[in-house]
């Protein structure tokens, strides 16, 4: 009997052990809410989600691409790639709650569910990192060029496609600017759309059928709807955002694959920003999205160009 409860008290120790070696990775500081102590095979899952959440990287992900959150978030349901992306899927719903701390970085806790009960993370996560993004080029084509060091934003995943209200949209977590994804519908997002740039405002933008969903007479609003994507802030974006979404690699058009799989797509060409040019206010800057190329150039305001909506904005363009 005497061994015996050696032997037990011996398996506790070991267990405590265990749960406090994972809790105190990267600050991480776990408390049982199942109301039982979990089995070895859940803190071995527990461990899992550790090592594909990357320091639960998707509460990163999310500061760096939103508002902070009031309420718990289910990454599940608001998140979907996300979830993939970071390998969660398959698995138990994560719910998050984040607040800001005093020294800029954020408290977060997260919630496991799992069959046999829960488990809570609590965690410090650093700021959202920001910069300039990286331009897609990944090929050598001399020492330390572009290709070489592959300088920029080293958040990933740096796309991620809006689901729910949010579908249709794509947030990059590098900058924190959301997106719009163009169609092939003949509706207001239709690929093959294009406006003088003062149309890119007063129809794109805020016409009868514009994406911020208010019609306007004259200067009389008529109907203050909800915009799209439940967004009524939609803008042009300026030549610095636009550009930013450029890949300097891959096939044409050059940019992101997100914004080019079908049921989305991107027309190579012209696409309107928001900026005059410096010295000649008849000009507007555009970006140039071709096969192989891209640029930064001008155009005259009265041409038809391609337009592409943005709204936010968070990281390092502004």
């Amino acid at each position: 009997m005497i061994m015996n409860r050696r032997g037990f008290v011996l398996i506790v120790v070991l267990v405590f052990l265990v749960v406090v070696a994972i809790a105190s990775v990267d600050l991480y500081n776990a408390a049982y809410l199942a109301g039982k102590m979990q089995g070895i095979d859940e803190v071995g899952r527990i461990r899992g989600y550790y090592a594909a959440s990357a320091g639960i990287s998707y509460a990163s992900a999310i500061l760096a691409g939103s508002s902070l959150p009031t309420a718990p978030i289910s990454v599940k349901t608001a998140y979907p790639a996300l979830y993939n992306d970071l390998g969660l899927a398959g698995s138990e719903d994560v719910a998050i709650i984040i607040t800001a701390r005093e020294d800029g970085e954020y408290d977060v806790t997260s919630t496991y569910t799992f069959s046999a009960g829960q488990i809570r993370i609590a965690a410090i996560v650093p700021k959202p990192v920001v910069g300039l993004p990286k331009t897609g080029q990944t090929t050598l084509y001399h020492q330390y060029d572009d290709g070489d060091y592959e300088m920029g934003n080293p958040v990933n995943p740096r796309f991620v496609l809006g689901a729910g209200a949010g579908a249709g949209t794509v947030t990059d977590n590098a900058t924190g600017l959301m997106w719009e994804q163009k169609t092939n519908d003949g509706g207001i997002h239709d690929k093959d759309n294009t406006y003088t740039w003062v149309n890119t405002f007063d129809k794109f933008l805020n016409g009868v059928i514009g994406v911020n969903g208010v019609t306007v007479d004259g200067l009389n609003k008529i109907n203050d709807s909800i915009g799209f994507a439940g967004h009524n802030d939609w803008r042009i974006p300026n030549a610095m955002e636009l550009a930013s979404i450029v890949r300097y690699s891959g096939s044409a058009p050059v940019i992101d694959s997100k914004f080019k799989t079908s049921p989305y797509y991107t027309c190579p060409g012209i696409y309107w920003t928001s900026s005059t040019h410096i010295s000649d206010t008849s000009l507007a800057v555009i970006v140039y999205f071709y096969f192989n190329l891209a640029y930064v150039c001008d155009a005259h305001k009265t041409d038809m160009h391609y337009v592409r909506a943005v709204r936010g904005g968070t990281g390092g363009l502004h």
